[in-house]
């Protein structure tokens, strides 16, 4: 009886759960995304269009683009943020055609830097050799915050 409601409980939970978990894809208009994400789902920031476009930083968007990315209705819905094609254009990307062209979303180049920090002489020993005695503590700087932020 008890495995029962174990198994009751259990089955419940995922079925609550489920479903948040399955929009963690879905990109929201203007969000930061990273290079080396997989799996995105583009389709409600995309508003039907199906080219993107990335001006160098500086350039509006009423001159030539740098770069035109053609997508298929299935990468729209699983996109790949792949090194070859975003890691040298970072920035926002726009919906191309048709116009107007509003902004889809933003690359960035993730960065986490982890950091041994000593508290009892307030700097950074990554990498070296400490005492036993040592007050020590964690130092994280990420631009991943993000994602998090924007969920």
């Amino acid at each position: 009886m008890k495995y029962r409601f174990v198994l009751l409980l259990c089955i419940t939970f995922c079925m609550l759960v489920s479903p948040a978990s399955a929009d963690l894809h879905k990109i929201a208009k203007g969000a930061t995304v990273f290079v080396g994400e997989t799996d995105l789902d583009l389709s409600s920031t995309l508003d039907g269009s199906r080219q993107i476009a990335w001006w160098p930083p500086g350039n509006t968007t009423d001159t030539p683009p740098g770069f035109i990315l053609n997508l298929t209705e299935s990468q729209a819905f699983s996109c790949d943020i792949s090194q070859e094609i975003f890691a040298n254009r970072t920035g926002t990307w726009y919906r191309y055609y048709p116009e107007p062209r509003n902004p889809v979303f933003i690359v960035a180049r993730p960065v986490f830097n982890l950091t041994v920090w000593d508290l009892d002489h307030a700097k950074d020993v990554t990498g070296t050799s400490i005492p036993q005695s040592t007050k020590i503590t964690y130092r994280i700087e990420t631009n991943m915050d993000k994602v998090f932020n924007e969920l």
